[in-house]
């Protein structure tokens, strides 16, 4: 098996509690998973790992249902409710990190190479974007780029189009909650379809965007890309 996903979890709280600190550790953890994914690091018997809130000092490392790595921490639920946004960034990092090295003792994971991960989150100031995809329109002298960002409060994808280095649009066009589980099925491709632009969804939804050509027509530096 390889490791896919990363989440931190307080499953079992209450959900005024456990609902908020999914969606905001989301961030953090979606960073340190998009590049973890691309070093197809070898697991056994588990493809998630979870560190998860238990009140119990006791509590083993172990494996659970849905080939999942439970690894519990104790949390301190008062500076959780009371941090601000960057208190809290500092928080989930503190929580990662040490819910990492214990998944290690359980099985080894390249530990220098997830932390480095973890330190360009911070160093970045907890900024999570990246580039889904790009695509050269030739025939029309485009260039389509969706723009992913992710943050502890939202998730929001960009559509920017540009010509000879000339942006002719840059558009939110999708926004939802800071989970994949809210975006991931809703955009996947930039198609050209009867002169319009296309973003398309994963199979069985509907496209998200549909833009016509003709409103990049006529726009200075029109040519090849």
């Amino acid at each position: 098996m390889k490791l896919r996903t990363i989440y931190l979890s307080l499953y079992g709280y209450p959900d005024e509690i456990s609902d908020p600190f999914s969606f905001e550790t989301r961030c953090l953890c979606n960073f340190v998973q998009r590049p973890a994914r691309k070093m197809k690091i070898d697991t056994e018997g588990f493809n998630n790992i979870v560190v998860c809130g238990d009140p119990s000092p006791d509590a083993a490392v172990r494996l659970v249902h849905e080939k999942s790595l439970s690894v519990p921490f104790i949390p301190d639920l008062e500076r959780y409710k009371m941090a601000t946004d960057d208190e809290k960034h500092r928080y989930f990092i503190e929580i990662l990190t040490e819910g990492l090295h214990r998944a290690n003792e359980f099985h080894p994971l390249p530990i220098p190479a997830l932390l480095e991960l973890i330190r360009e989150y911070e160093d970045g100031k907890y900024r999570n974007c990246w580039i889904h995809q790009t695509k050269l329109l030739r025939g029309h002298g485009l260039r389509a780029t969706l723009m992913c960002e992710l943050t502890m409060h939202e998730f929001s994808l960009t559509l920017s189009v540009s010509r000879k280095e000339k942006i002719l649009m840059s558009e939110n066009i999708l926004s939802t909650k800071p989970d994949e589980i809210c975006f991931h099925y809703m955009f996947k491709d930039i198609l050209l379809c009867d002169n319009n632009l296309v973003v398309t969804a994963r199979r069985g939804f509907d496209n998200l965007a549909q833009i016509p050509l003709s409103r990049f027509e006529g726009e200075v530096g029109e040519g090849a890309v």
